[in-house]
């Protein structure tokens, strides 16, 4: 049986995959031994002359997921490894590079409401918020993160922000 760390991320690469596809873009998750700190890609797919490609369009993320009680009246309040998050803002604005957000599930805190399912319908609780990490930090060891509640990811949010990109505009 998996832990309940591991099961909360592959219920989150889920959750990403399912707004993904209803989004009409590729994503794909790194499934490797090595973790750099990006742990997947949203592409942009167009139409040319009737036939779907990736455009070139593409956007990293890195993802996290907790069943802490972090969601407050008007943000979630994160902790997230300092070193973690330095990456992240490094990555922010870099001329040369990706866009990179980052993709946090809140879970209930019993891992019983995690998932529901029957003939009619999969229920996966609660959602998914982003947020683009572009401040430092000078703590050593871990830093709070705050995004704002009506930051939820969606399927209008993927396609917004890769449609901004495509047009040489930030996220």
């Amino acid at each position: 049986m998996l832990t309940e760390e591991h099961t909360k991320e592959d219920l989150s690469r889920a959750y990403v995959l399912a707004v993904a596809a209803k989004a009409g873009v590729i994503v794909n998750i790194n499934n490797r031994s090595h973790d750099y700190g990006i742990d997947g890609s949203f592409h942009k797919v167009s139409n040319v002359k009737g036939r779907r490609v990736e455009s070139g369009v593409t956007i990293d993320f890195q993802l996290k997921a907790t069943s802490r009680d972090i969601i407050r009246e008007d943000y979630v309040s994160i902790t997230m490894d300092a070193s973690t998050n330095n990456c992240l803002a490094k990555r922010y604005g870099q001329l040369g590079c990706n866009s990179v957000i980052l993709i946090v599930l809140c879970l209930p805190s019993d891992p019983i409401e995690w998932l529901q399912l029957s003939e009619d319908e999969l229920i996966l609780r609660k959602c998914c918020y982003w947020s683009k990490i572009s401040a430092f930090t000078s703590n050593l060891s871990t830093c709070i993160i705050e995004i704002p509640r009506n930051q939820m990811f969606t399927p209008e949010v993927i396609e917004s922000m890769l449609e901004r990109i495509s047009i040489g505009q930030p996220v």
